[in-house]
């Protein structure tokens, strides 16, 4: 079949006893530009079909010999990718549900003109191919998010994608543990679609950048009127995803008053809109994940522990990269050639010097950091090679990057370690604001610490 302008050009197949008739929309048919086999039994057409593919067959019900409801029937099992439109007689109604109960893509009652035919065969091969469009995309993005895309040789890595099999089905809430730039939402989402899920919504809500008002309304949604603002009635995140997953990135920043009535919702499996009494039930799957340790926020106090058990049913942790250097060339090349692609650059490996050197470091900034070192590479080299020139200055052990601070300690006498303390802390907060340009959130993301723990320290440096 191909596509021409906004119509389709397609093998018709005609099956009409009534010779005037068939003859008739045959030629209009083809007319249209369809290319067309006309048959005035079902029989023939049926012989026609497994001797040739065609795009839709327009049938009468009414055939001697074979009827045209058995035709259906038959011609699934020798052409089963043939669209049929049943022609019905006036009364045919029941004929017309049993042919669309048995696969029939359209029915027409007669009498019927040709253009209403040729309309309804357009319909139907404009609605396969929209169709054939959403599985191909449904496929594309199944198989970007499969564990089986996600870089992992290590040992670590392949017993996470074997958690990921084991749980992809089932009902149990999952935390996700790892540092910033390990994949963290990747490995959520590799769960989502890897099992039946996959049908059904994935909706990712970062609890970091959520205020604790703006965060309950999000989760819950509210009804109209529920505060200053809310102009019409919202579904929460739950409700959208209906029988889907519902990822809880950055759990270590909800605020505590919230995480009560998280823990009713998890457990009950129900949610309240802001401002509303009524209890709505909730059928979709709660991913979490975190940057931070949460049960060291327990012991301190600032997670509840009825909260984190009920989250940590299932624990999969992510390895930093540090943890599994074996994965750092495959992750490069992978990178490679991602970027060559996309900045139109002709660059095509990266030398043994530059590949130990990226093997030796520590990648703090992890999968993320490593991505953002081999973009830079590939815009920045003169070369089709990555060579230990083209990588930052502090992956090579020069400049100011080969230490993050340097100390001018006295050759005798005491030092102040709270004061020196204070002070490092303090640098390394202001570096972050400076280089977040104010954003509490981002800046909070590059120290690895939570927004809230940010906040108390910039009132304690005074830089609030």
């Amino acid at each position: 079949m191909a596509e021409s302008g906004k119509s389709f050009t397609a093998r018709v197949l005609v099956v009409e006893d009534d010779d005037v008739a068939r003859i008739a929309l045959a030629e209009q048919l083809a007319d249209a530009g369809h290319e067309v086999t006309a048959c005035e039994t079902a029989e023939k057409a049926l012989k026609a079909a497994g001797g040739d593919s065609f795009d839709v067959a327009v049938s009468d019900v009414r055939l001697p010999g074979m009827d045209g409801i058995e035709f259906l029937e038959n011609l699934r099992a020798v052409s089963p990718g043939t669209l049929v439109i049943m022609l019905t007689g006036y009364g045919g109604v029941e004929d017309a549900v049993r042919a669309m109960k048995l696969g029939a893509a359209d029915y027409l009652c007669k009498p019927v003109s040709a253009d209403e035919i040729l309309m309804r065969i357009e319909r139907v091969l404009e609605f396969r191919q929209a169709r054939n469009d959403r599985d191909r995309l449904q496929q594309e993005v199944e198989t970007m998010f499969s564990y089986q895309s996600i870089i992992g040789h290590s040992d670590s890595m392949q017993e996470i994608f074997r958690l990921v099999e084991m749980v992809k089905d089932i009902d149990s809430t999952v935390l996700i543990e790892g540092e910033t730039g390990t994949g963290k939402d990747r490995i959520a989402r590799a769960i989502h679609f890897a099992g039946w899920r996959r049908e059904y919504p994935f909706v990712p809500v970062n609890c970091m950048v959520l205020s604790r008002s703006l965060l309950e309304s999000e989760l819950f949604g509210h009804e109209r009127g529920a505060f200053t603002g809310a102009y019409k009635a919202q579904p929460g995140r739950f409700e959208v995803a209906g029988q889907g997953s519902v990822l809880l990135d950055d759990v270590d920043d909800i605020p505590l008053e919230l995480q009560g009535k998280l823990v009713n919702v998890l457990e009950q499996r129900k949610c309240e809109r802001v401002g509303s009494t009524r209890s709505i039930e909730l059928k979709c799957r709660v991913l979490c994940a975190t940057k931070v340790d949460l049960a060291s926020m327990v012991e301190e106090g600032r997670f509840r522990d009825d909260l984190y058990y009920r989250m940590n049913v299932v624990n999969i942790r992510i390895p930093p990269l540090r943890e599994r250097r074996d994965d750092i060339p495959w992750l490069a090349d992978h990178f490679l050639k991602v970027y060559s692609e996309k900045l139109g650059r002709q660059v095509r490996l990266i030398t043994p010097q530059a590949m130990q050197i990226m093997h030796a470091w520590d990648w703090p900034g992890n999968v993320r950091e490593i991505e953002h070192v081999i973009e830079r590479a590939i815009a920045l080299c003169t070369t089709d090679r990555i060579t230990p020139d083209d990588l930052p200055d502090q992956m090579r052990g020069g400049g100011d990057g080969q230490a993050l601070f340097k100390l001018n300690l006295p050759p005798e006498g005491k030092i102040d370690l709270q004061k020196l303390l204070h002070e490092v802390e303090g640098a390394a907060i202001k570096w972050a604001s400076a280089l977040s340009r104010g954003r509490q959130s981002a800046a909070a993301d590059l120290l690895e610490i939570p927004r809230t723990t940010l906040q108390a320290k910039l009132q304690k440096h005074g830089q609030d």
